[in-house]
């Protein structure tokens, strides 16, 4: 009996597959598609690489799919700047859109606000961190204190268990916000031509 479940499942999944249509324009897109993101590593890492002659270079035909790659790949590299690698590039791939975009007013109105999010973590992050340092240090110099020790002592707040856990804690909530919001703005992109 445990061969015909199996024989049926196989039997069910050579169905499924035989039903899938592979178009000539889908075929395209995963052939093309990859070399748009290598386009956008190259542009990442060369300062003088021109997206939009570099696209200009393909065959109209296939430019279409080289150009959603390019996008789709410019539009991944938009993230949170939590090292300052990650928001040169971000700020790379944003220059790279408003090469692309065609509506260049919407595309300003909708990096505006991607700056202003980015602004606002790094504001978050910075002002949480000083609390939670302060907040920290002032529990280890209370605890000091309650075992006669001189609570003038110099302590290593950044370094204490305590604060490292508390931090991990809150910058993964201050992360995960500015993530949900990060998100929703990059649905907007997806409106603008």
């Amino acid at each position: 009996m445990a061969d015909d479940d199996i024989k049926t499942a196989f039997e069910r999944a050579w169905e499924k597959a035989q039903r899938i249509e592979s178009t000539d324009d889908r075929v395209q897109e995963l052939q093309y598609g990859p070399e748009g993101a290598r386009l956008v590593a190259r542009y990442l890492k060369e300062e003088g690489v021109d997206l939009v002659k570099a696209l200009e270079a393909y065959p109209p035909d296939i430019r279409q799919h080289v150009e959603r790659g390019v996008q789709g790949t410019l539009k991944s590299n938009v993230t949170l700047p939590r090292l300052e690698r990650l928001r040169h590039d971000s700020d790379r791939a944003m220059e790279g859109l408003m090469c692309l975009k065609r509506d260049k007013s919407r595309f300003a109105s909708f990096r505006e606000k991607v700056e202003s999010l980015f602004a606002y973590y790094q504001r978050a992050r910075q002002e949480a961190y000083a609390k939670l340092t302060q907040e920290v240090d002032g529990l280890l110099r209370q605890a000091l204190r309650q075992q006669g020790a001189d609570p003038q002592m110099r302590i290593d707040v950044e370094n204490h268990p305590e604060f490292r856990q508390r931090w991990q804690e809150l910058s993964a909530r201050v992360d995960r916000e500015a993530e949900e919001r990060l998100s929703l703005l990059m649905a907007e992109l997806d409106g603008i031509n």
